[in-house]
């Protein structure tokens, strides 16, 4: 009688879970997988977000005084013949392309002189288009235009040299020794706007001693992405 129960003291009878112990443990693992869910819809919105945000349209690089209140993006800017050089012993530096905004629309001459005491692509200011020289020659008056017809959107330019952080990549993006902005006035509500970053290796520079200068070496012939800022 002693030695069963001894054997019953060193054997615990097991006894089954009751009702309120399964209910913890179920209320236990329903509010861990809540909790997953929880993170993994928080993650999703995060990198939705952060999707959303790189494909955010660039503020206006020449903006209105009075703030942009809305931004849309148009057909690409098509740039063609670009060529620009320091002219040697002349302290000198042009730039010069024809730019087309659509196929049906003639082509628009842009010129730039400006000065560089470095015989290197300099900085030059907001610089005014012209009109296409074919219609320059075929109505040199602008006599035969019809009255009533819209006037001209106003085009200019810009090239900007950048600085030795921007040119390095300093920034983590691409390298960039400058940029070429164009710049479509509709009327005083809207600006169209492109702007193309010269990568550092579409610069080089030639000559010798004295005659040495640089000069662009990229593509004659390049589309630059437009957008269209309406301000208030």
């Amino acid at each position: 009688m002693t030695e069963s129960s001894s054997e019953k003291q060193n054997h615990p009878t097991h006894h089954p879970p009751s009702p309120s112990s399964t209910h913890k443990l179920s209320s236990s693992v329903s509010y861990r997988e809540s909790v997953k869910r929880v993170i993994m819809i928080l993650s999703v919105l995060t990198l939705a977000t952060l999707a959303l945000s790189s494909l955010a349209l660039p503020a206006p690089v020449v903006p209105a005084p009075s703030g942009v209140r809305k931004v849309s993006t148009i057909p690409a800017f098509n740039v063609t013949g670009f060529t620009a050089s320091a002219v040697v012993l002349s302290h000198r530096v042009y730039y010069r392309f024809n730019v087309t905004f659509c196929p049906e629309l003639p082509h628009i001459e842009c010129f730039a002189l400006g000065t560089t005491l470095s015989e290197s692509l300099s900085s030059t200011p907001l610089t005014k288009c012209g009109r296409s020289p074919i219609d320059s020659s075929a109505d040199p008056e602008g006599n035969t235009k019809d009255p009533s017809a819209p006037p001209d959107p106003d085009v200019a330019f810009q090239w900007t040299r950048h600085d030795q952080t921007a040119a390095s990549g300093g920034d983590g993006g691409e390298s960039s020794v400058a940029s070429l902005l164009i710049v479509r006035t509709l009327d005083d509500g809207v600006i169209d706007q492109a702007q193309y970053l010269v990568p550092s290796n579409h610069t080089e520079n030639v000559g010798e001693g004295r005659f040495r200068h640089e000069v662009y070496g990229g593509p004659e012939d390049f589309s630059i992405p437009a957008f269209r800022y309406e301000v208030a």
